[in-house]
Parts: structure tokens; sequence; C-alpha cells
């Protein structure tokens, strides 16, 4: 039997995609990147495949700005026919070296959620971090826990290294943020390895004046907390520093606009009815997540994103609406179930 898959990338370039397109034509959808490259890259969209996406999308869709799309939800107006929104999270260097000129050569918005720490040279990612000391170990020695469980003696190459990082962080996300960075800081120690205390160059972030530039030529700068915790997993106070302390840094450096706001990790456990209340309290305009579902934009401080992606398969179902469509038939979402 024909996998769902296997038929969606068969019928999909005869026309499929066009068919789902027009029945999907009203509901919007809102894409999600993080990372980009000149050239191809683990984990990053390419310049090349970034341009032809965009060439893509001016032919076949209304690319609106992320405010546009919550203006229209807030008074209750129809966005245009086949609309899609750009959204790229952290702050990253590499979007306004790679990513910027690109959407402002083919004159395309978007919206750039940083992590305000991060802008501010304060701190660097912390998955980061695991992706830095996994790069500098030889092996992972006795000692190293997860929980209850041992991380396991062995060596870390290119086999093991994305495993070993995907079990660390899934675990990191699982225990409280404070836990967290001690857990990371015990890895460095048992590894031997002194973590740089500002972000090498593959980490490293935009400065507050390149942003400013970006959002002189229409891209929106949205907040994405202070540090990036997963707020589902941090206190009162620290959910409301997070939060607050973020548009604040932005509105100082940026001037005051209506804003927008990003869930970092962005899974139903990383945030809560009181997250929610915290981001409109503090100002922001809305919010999203980082997976889709059938409740697609049905509430603004909640809205759901498809990721944006280097290989075309993914990109193609993402915005042409065949996830959307079968979030809405079937209930199909892409809920992240692992359980560290």
């Amino acid at each position: 039997m024909i996998s769902k898959s296997r038929l969606i990338k068969t019928l999909g370039p005869l026309g499929g995609y066009a068919l789902i397109r027009w029945l999907m034509r009203k509901q919007p959808r809102i894409l999600m990147y993080h990372r980009f490259s000149a050239k191809p890259k683990a984990n990053c969209v390419s310049a090349d495949v970034f341009e032809q996406q965009l060439i893509y999308l001016k032919k076949h869709f209304n690319v609106i700005s992320l405010s546009t799309l919550r203006e229209c939800r807030e008074h209750g107006k129809q966005t245009p026919r086949n609309s899609v929104v750009l959204t790229v999270d952290d702050g990253y260097r590499d979007f306004y070296t790679v990513a910027f000129p690109l959407l402002k050569k083919h004159e395309v918005p978007a919206t750039l959620f940083v992590t305000s720490g991060f802008i501010d040279q304060e701190l660097w990612l912390w998955p980061d971090k695991i992706t830095w000391l996994l790069a500098n170990a030889e092996y992972i020695p006795e000692g190293i826990a997860l929980d209850e469980r041992a991380l396991g003696v062995c060596e870390v190459d290119s086999v093991s290294r994305p495993l070993l990082w995907n079990k660390i962080v899934g675990y990191l996300l699982s225990i409280s943020d404070n836990g967290k960075h001690v857990w990371i800081e015990k890895f460095s120690e048992i590894l031997k390895l002194k973590l740089p205390l500002l972000p090498p160059n593959d980490f490293q972030a935009c400065s507050w004046q390149e942003l400013d530039k970006m959002q002189r030529h229409g891209t929106e700068i949205g907040g994405h907390t202070h540090t990036h915790p997963s707020l589902g997993k941090v206190p009162s106070k620290q959910l409301h520093y997070e939060i607050q302390h973020c548009k604040a840094l932005i509105d100082k450096n940026l001037g005051e606009k209506g804003r927008d706001f990003c869930f970092p990790n962005g899974q139903p456990n990383d945030y809560t009815e009181k997250t929610k209340a915290k981001v409109r309290e503090v100002g922001f305009r809305s919010s999203v997540t980082a997976f889709y579902d059938k409740f697609a934009l049905e509430d603004l401080y909640e809205m759901r994103r498809h990721v944006g992606a280097e290989e075309n398969f993914q990109f193609w179902k993402s915005v042409n609406g065949v996830e959307a469509m079968m979030a809405k038939l079937t209930g199909a979402n892409n809920v992240s179930t692992k359980n560290y």
C-alpha cells in the first residue's frame, strides 16, 4: 500500500499542491525558520534554496506581515487569499547576512523573534552550548546522568553526536531552568572543556544596530524571552522578567511598536494559560507556537506555525496547506511526543 507521504510526493507536483492550495486559500499559514547559511549546511536553510522558496511564494501566495495577519484577526477581517507569513526565531546573525538581503531583494516581509539577552551579548543560547561541547569532545566519560539514567560512555563522532544532542537537549527541556544551567556547567566540567564567555562565530547574534536597520526596511522584530527558557518550567517571578524585560529592551533599542511574541521551544508543555496572560499583560499583541494542529489560528495568543525547511517536500507541504488540511480533516499534528 502506498504511503501518504509517497502519494503527496507523487501527486503534489502534478497539480495536487495547486488543488490543496485552492481548497485552503482562506486559511493563512505561518512558516517558521531558525538558521540560514550561504552554502548548504546541516540544520540551516541555504541561500540558494531560500531564494527559490521566496520566488515560489511570490508566484503562488500573498506574503503578508505577522502584524497584518494579527490586525485582521483582531478586527474580524479576512486576509488576502493564500496568505502566508514568514517568521524566524532566536536572532542569529545569519538572518542578517543571508536571509535579510534576499527578503529585501524580493520585497518579502518577515518577523524575527529575538532573545534579548542574546542580542545584548549577555549570553549565548543554551542548546548551542551543547552543540559546542559535543563538537569539541572526543568521548563521553562515566558520571554523566540524565535524571536517574546514565548518558553512557561512548565516542563522540558524526554518528553519535546528533543522537547525543537530541537526548541531552530533550532531557534539559524536561527539567527546571535553573537545573538545566547547573547540568550544562557540570557537563562542561566533566568533559574538561571551558565554554567561551561569548558565542563563537557560528552562534553569534544580530546586533541592535543590525536589527534597527532591518526594522527600518520592513522586518518586524518580536520577542522571544530574555534568556530562552521553557516558559512552562519557570517560577512566576522569572516568567514576568523573561517576557517584560525582553519587551522593554526591544522597545528601548528599537522604539515602541506593536510587537508579537514567540514561545521558546514552542511545544504545549512550554507555555500555559498563565504564560499567555502574561504575554498579553506585558503588551505583546499576539504569540505563536512551534507546532501545528487543528486549532490553527483560533487563539491570537497561541497561533500555530508550520516548519520552513531546506527540503522542498517539507516546504511544499507546509506552505501549500497539506499539513493544515490534514490537521483540519483528521486531527493530524506535529506536536512532540518524545518522553525524556
